[in-house]
């Protein structure tokens, strides 16, 4: 599998995904207790994301 993610990037193989980095609590967007997002906050959609 790994080469073929290789020949598929040009080589350059991955390049990050959404939980490579630790968000800082001052640059969260949103905040909720843990578990799903509550069903009356807004999706990333319907916020333009």
């Amino acid at each position: 599998m790994g080469r073929r993610i290789l020949r598929r990037t040009g080589g350059r193989g991955r390049v990050g995904g959404i939980n490579d980095l630790a968000i800082a609590e001052s640059e969260r967007l949103f905040r909720w207790p843990s578990g799903r997002r509550p069903d009356d906050h807004p999706g990333l959609s319907e916020l333009g994301l």
